[in-house]
């Protein structure tokens, strides 16, 4: 049996490769993904590195750069995957200028290559729930037994619903790409909608309570600070950052007992007020923008919500329409 202080280091380098797979894995996947155009050999190639990385740290600790292990681990066994395949011949010499590690968001220059992958699994020839199933498979790196359980549905429809996925993207030859000009607005909501419905998602289980194993309302408000940061011009992503962090303020008020409980009679004392100026901070940075879209407005009907002391103080007035739309397109320090 293992000891107290083995098991205590065991449980600390298994907690720090847990954060760094949330942070990592879908950077590693999107810059492999897209190297080798496979999402299956850049989603396999990371989770037999996760594997790998598993016992490696309970044996030796954990390395001084963990995401550069990761990535050095996750890009080694796409390559022997490549190989054994028999796919390396056409881009053998391609293979030395992969980079070693992956830069981390904001550094080398270049868009985040989380961003590439998320636009791609929520391509519009893809069906909803293929786009939901893709995206918390290859971004957030959730495995398919935690999806079947966040849906509520059997593991293998949601095993063949990722790969009939795949299967398509291939077949139709889409591309990790970020979208430009017209193209990216329509595309852009497709992912914020995708994250949306993330984030309903972990909170439409039995009992008002209830988490997913990856808590998924946690990965679909880090997966909106993502795409709002690494798009800093774009109004509506900023606005669906501040949607559901008003909404996550709320979080620890919404349920008594596992019962769901109606806003109004919310204990509001339990709102997490650092979360809800972080709200209004995302939505002032939307309204700068200057470009009113549905997220804002949704955002600034849960402002109204969250100022008021008491239900009975909510500023309905400000909740109209019109005033709603001012709101949407002025700092919140002008339009009261």
């Amino acid at each position: 049996m293992r000891s107290d202080a083995a098991n205590d280091r065991a449980g600390a380098s298994d907690a720090v490769l847990a954060e760094t797979v949330r942070a990592e894995a879908g950077r590693i996947v999107g810059a492999l993904a897209r190297f080798f155009g496979s999402i299956d050999v850049a989603e396999e190639a990371v989770a037999e590195a996760v594997e790998e990385a598993l016992g490696a740290w309970r044996r030796a600790g954990v390395p001084p750069g963990a995401a550069a292990w990761l990535t050095i681990a996750a890009r080694r066994n796409a390559l022997d995957r490549m190989r054994r395949a028999k796919l390396h011949r056409d881009r053998l010499p391609l293979l030395a200028p992969m980079p070693d590690a992956v830069p981390p968001a904001g550094q080398g220059g270049e868009a985040d290559d989380r961003l590439p992958l998320l636009f791609g699994c929520c391509h519009p020839a893809l069906s909803p729930e293929a786009k939901l199933a893709l995206t918390l498979r290859a971004v957030l790196g959730v495995t398919t037994a935690q999806i079947a359980q966040a849906t509520q549905e059997p593991a293998a429809t949601v095993g063949q619903r990722i790969s009939r996925a795949k299967r398509k993207m291939a077949a139709s030859g889409i591309r990790l790409r970020i979208p430009e000009g017209a193209e990216r607005a329509s595309r852009l909501d497709l992912v914020l909608t995708v994250i949306s419905v993330m984030y309903d998602t972990a909170h439409h289980r039995p009992g008002a309570d209830a988490r997913a194993d990856r808590d998924l309302a946690e990965d679909a408000l880090w997966l909106a600070s993502v795409v709002a940061e690494e798009l800093p011009g774009e109004a509506e992503a900023h606005g669906l950052r501040a949607l559901l962090l008003f909404h996550r303020a709320r979080d620890r008020a919404r349920s008594q007992g596992g019962e769901f409980v109606p806003l109004p009679q919310q204990d509001r004392r339990l709102w997490d007020r650092s979360l809800i100026a972080a709200a209004h901070s995302s939505l002032e940075r939307a309204a700068a923008l200057r470009r009113p879209g549905r997220w804002q407005l949704q955002a600034a009907i849960a402002a109204c919500h969250s100022d008021a002391a008491e239900a009975a103080d909510t500023d309905w007035p400000r909740c109209s329409p019109s005033t709603i739309c001012c709101c949407a397109t002025t700092p919140r320090r002008s339009c009261g």
